[in-house]
């Protein structure tokens, strides 16, 4: 680690407590700059039409959370994913291995059980148990038996991951695509259900290298990205709708401070990802 990382690092203490996976060790970029820029645009377009609080904050680098929420005057608030492009990925899933095969990892099964299932049907699963053998301990032989694809019809999988799993109803994508539901309109906000395919890919992945042993350590898992995707109607991106869902829509929102997550850049004290970019790399 560098000397202007450990100085960050000293400058936000917290950040060695928080159990985060640093994203600025050695060797390894900071990602997803433009999709967290994207999403912050996309929060204020929706806070200047009184369609969220104004103190609160997109998620971030918060996996966990929604990156956003729509809240209607009518019927509350609904959580909103954020994809810069359709060409994101759509959701990943740990995988391990028992001894005898792959299988989906306990605890990823535990967080998300609907995707799970949806995952389990769809068989691929026997094929990466065809393609792969048990994991030898070394990142770089096992990441030669490359890998493990397979194209679903539909968006099940992806419906279940975010709709049911994580409890958000709505999704936004960039590039022309749209403002979408999953499954149903609960806001009554007129959009259209995301439709197309879902391509799945099992992946070996780089964790971290171990400073005393010297030991690459590795994951497996299973990503989703969406193929051949529908448009909606409806656009956040679009200034004329979102005006249009703000003058039917927007709620008397009071302006109490509960803020979600902040972006890692701002909790070390930068006003944006380049800022940041540019300290780390003058």
């Amino acid at each position: 680690m560098n000397i202007k990382i450990e100085q960050l690092l000293e400058k936000s203490p917290n950040l060695h407590h928080s159990g985060m996976r640093h994203p600025l060790a050695k060797g390894h970029a900071v990602y997803g700059s433009g999709g967290r820029q994207y999403e912050s645009s996309i929060v204020r377009g929706l806070q200047r039409n009184n369609l969220m609080n104004k103190h609160e904050h997109g998620a971030g680098s918060n996996a966990d959370a929604p990156d956003s929420h729509i809240q209607t005057h009518h019927n509350g608030i609904h959580n909103l994913e954020i994809k810069q492009t359709k060409s994101a990925m759509f959701g990943q899933f740990e995988l391990h291995h028992d001894g005898k095969k792959w299988d989906l990892a306990p605890r990823a099964v535990a967080k998300y059980p609907h995707t799970a299932d949806a995952i389990r049907k769809s068989g691929f699963l026997r094929e990466v148990n065809k393609t792969w053998k048990k994991p030898s301990g070394n990142y770089d032989k096992d990441l030669k038996q490359g890998n493990v694809w397979k194209m679903l019809k539909g968006t099940d999988a992806i419906a279940a991951h975010y709709n049911d799993d994580r409890h958000t109803p709505y999704i936004q994508i960039g590039g022309g695509s749209g403002l979408y539901h999953f499954k149903k309109d609960k806001a009554g906000l007129g959009t259209t259900k995301l439709t197309g395919d879902t391509q799945l890919r099992a992946r070996f992945k780089y964790r971290k290298t171990n400073t005393a042993t010297g030991k690459t350590e590795y994951g497996a898992l299973i990503t989703m990205n969406l193929k051949h995707p529908n448009k909606s109607i409806v656009d956040l991106d679009n200034k004329e709708h979102l005006k249009n869902l703000g003058s039917k829509f927007g709620a008397s929102i009071k302006e109490e401070y509960n803020p979600m997550p902040k972006p890692l850049y701002e909790s070390l004290g930068f006003d944006n990802i380049d800022a940041l970019l540019s300290y780390l790399n003058p």
